[in-house]
């Protein structure tokens, strides 16, 4: 899709999948991150791009949360989605099924330990036991594969830099989880991790509201909110200024307008032009506006004249207090 999107100069998004870690601190709260770690693992039988399959513990709680989740595991209910009493449903088909049970079996294969669960159940429908694997070795093939299924991986660190570091290790940068009671601490963590998303004590989650997305072989571009609906459009940018001695309104092709249409370049532009003294000070607000299924941007400039600069242009009305797009 993507080269087919190239080809004819279109733009394009991809999600393509993720390994999301599920970070918990020393100083989480346990209770709160198995429950909610349970949920991340087993919702939709763990059949979710953004699952949590990589549980990543700080050593000083990892004996005591891998206990609680392993007993949380054990109480799972098996059976038909229909059934309201069932917390665990089967997969969408038998060749998901052989998958995960050989990825399963690779993985014990290259010395990771079978913690529990590991099979598939014996009963009709393509059902797999909620299985927990530990000791996975970075030269285990399951330590970069998405395991698309019930399956949670465990990694014990022994603080922050080592948690972000494994969490780093990944082809993939969809999502992440971390939790933490010293809210501080988890943002400069979730800074760190290289994935479009990053969620503080709750589970990697969507809303029509966030923009959902990721880097490295998980895709590009986003998907939701505002950001969402840009991907599939072109903006444009029209500028009214006046003139002095007539009525015509023409564009004025000053550098702070360049960089404008990526607005991380904004703060950059309007630095460098401002110690060059080529524009006056400038504050700007942007407003999204749809109109006929178009975004339209709308920025609302006010210029200050300068004192110590001449015109650029000849004609150009100093006078203009300020200039405003309506």
């Amino acid at each position: 899709m993507a080269a087919q999107a190239a080809k004819h100069i279109k733009k394009s998004t991809l999600e393509l999948g993720g390994n999301d870690v599920f970070v918990v601190l020393d100083d989480a709260d346990l209770d709160k991150a198995v429950r909610i770690g349970v949920n991340a693992r087993l919702n939709n039988a763990g059949q979710v791009c953004t699952a949590a399959k990589r549980f990543i513990l700080h050593e000083k709680i990892a004996d005591t949360f891998l206990s609680k989740f392993t007993e949380a595991f054990k109480q799972v209910k098996i059976g038909d989605p229909l059934d309201e009493s069932t917390t665990l449903g089967p997969l969408s088909s038998k060749d998901a099924l052989e998958t995960l049970t050989k990825q399963v079996n690779e993985a014990v294969k290259n010395g990771a330990t079978l913690h529990y669960g590991g099979k598939p159940v014996q009963r009709e429908g393509s059902f797999f036991e909620p299985t927990i694997l530990t000791n996975i070795s970075r030269d285990n093939p399951a330590y970069f594969e998405e395991f698309f299924g019930p399956v949670a991986q465990m990694y014990v660190v022994k603080n922050d830099d080592e948690a972000v570091a494994l969490a780093n290790d990944s082809h993939y940068g969809l999502g992440g989880a971390v939790f933490s009671q010293n809210i501080e601490r988890a943002k400069k963590m979730a800074s760190r991790i290289e994935t479009g998303m990053v969620y503080i004590n709750w589970l990697t989650d969507t809303a029509p509201e966030l923009p959902f997305g990721g880097v490295k072989r998980s895709g590009y571009g986003r998907e939701l909110s505002d950001l969402g609906v840009k991907e599939f459009v072109n903006q444009k940018l029209v500028v009214v200024r006046q003139i002095r001695g007539t009525h015509q309104k023409t564009c004025q092709p000053a550098g702070f307008l360049r960089g404008l249409l990526h607005f991380d370049l904004v703060p950059a532009a309007f630095e460098h032009a401002a110690v060059n003294q080529r524009i006056p000070a400038i504050f700007i607000r942007i407003f999204n506006r749809v109109a006929r299924g178009n975004i339209l941007f709308l920025f609302d400039l006010s210029v200050f004249p300068s004192s110590n600069r001449s015109p650029r242009y000849p004609g150009e009305d100093r006078s203009v207090p300020a200039l405003r797009i309506p």
